[in-house]
């Protein structure tokens, strides 16, 4: 009895390969020679360079390389010994990378004393 559904056991399952082959052959055309669409990723790229300005200074700072800003090494800038205090919120005496990042975002909103504001009338 079951040599009967053989045939039509095989003739089912060939149709089933011919029809995923067709499938995949009918596959997207791609040109190879086209470039990929350009991305404006100019906002990125200046984060990624306030971050590495961030750590460069950071790492200036920090000349014991402990991963720490201790207050003696914060009184190379000026501005940072006079927040030091209220940036160190742990109150361990030294400022990690997150608490130097508030004063990195600190000093990025309020303008620099060589950068002119504009007259308020």
């Amino acid at each position: 009895m079951q040599n009967r559904f053989l045939p039509q056991l095989k003739l089912i399952v060939v149709a089933a390969i011919a029809t995923c082959g067709a499938a995949f052959a009918a596959s997207p055309t791609s040109n190879s020679d086209a470039s990929p669409p350009a991305m404006d990723n100019s906002s990125e790229q200046g984060a990624i360079g306030s971050q590495s300005e961030s750590a460069t200074l950071f790492s200036k700072l920090d000349t014991n390389k402990d991963g720490m800003i201790s207050k003696k090494e914060a009184a190379a800038n000026k501005e940072l010994a006079k927040q030091f205090d209220s940036l160190d919120v742990k109150k361990v005496g030294k400022l990690d990378q997150a608490e130097f990042a508030r004063f990195e975002e600190s000093q990025s909103s309020s303008p620099s004393p060589d950068q002119p504001t504009s007259p308020k009338y």
